[in-house]
């Protein structure tokens, strides 16, 4: 059985990733993070690694100063 504590970590590596990627306005970089089936949830559903893709690039086109300004576009969740 895989070690509980090891999964977590994982996890928590993989969306600071994914969040340090938006911040750095690397989309498809950030929609790498998921799986081809993968879903993100915000204010929307996003499901499959192109959708996601095109979330990041939309958030980049919308507001390209945010995160090129230093200033975090995305934070990093927890993970409990």
């Amino acid at each position: 059985m895989p070690d509980r504590a090891a999964g977590k970590s994982a996890i928590r590596g993989l969306s600071a990733h994914f969040s340090h990627m938006v911040d750095r306005l690397r989309g498809a970089e950030a929609a790498a993070t998921f799986t081809e089936n993968g879903v993100l949830k915000t204010d929307t559903r996003f499901e499959g690694s192109a959708a996601i893709a095109a979330w990041s690039d939309d958030r980049i086109t919308a507001s390209p100063s945010r995160s090129a300004a230093g200033r975090p576009a995305v934070s990093s969740p927890m993970c409990m």
